[in-house]
């Protein structure tokens, strides 16, 4: 019984102290913060309204094409590819014709 005194009176005064520590620990940093806080904001801001004009001033051709239509070929031209055993298509074959896998050109 004298063990388990001594043990839980350890516990006790370790967490007291962590207790103790955390609250003055907070309190330096939240006085350091409230002193640079305006000098950090203002930068933090001019960061963020040089990334905005960066992205704003970009042309994003991806988001104006739609990605699901591919763009038209003539009969004759390459429609395709061939990596391995996969095919990957380049354009769509107009109006009466076909991609042909064999010559991968439009028929």
């Amino acid at each position: 019984m004298n063990t388990t005194a001594s043990v839980f009176i350890v516990l006790l005064c370790s967490l007291l102290l962590l207790r103790c520590t955390g609250v003055t620990g907070s309190r330096w940093t939240d006085e350091m913060m409230a002193e640079g806080k305006s000098e950090d904001s203002k930068d933090l801001l001019m960061v963020l309204q040089n990334i905005l004009k960066k992205l704003q001033s970009k042309s994003l051709v991806s988001l104006n094409r739609r990605q699901s239509h591919l763009p038209p070929c003539d009969i004759g031209a390459s429609c395709s590819v061939k990596k391995g055993p996969h095919f990957g298509e380049l354009c769509e074959c107009q109006r009466r014709s076909r991609c042909n896998f064999f010559f991968l050109k439009c028929l």
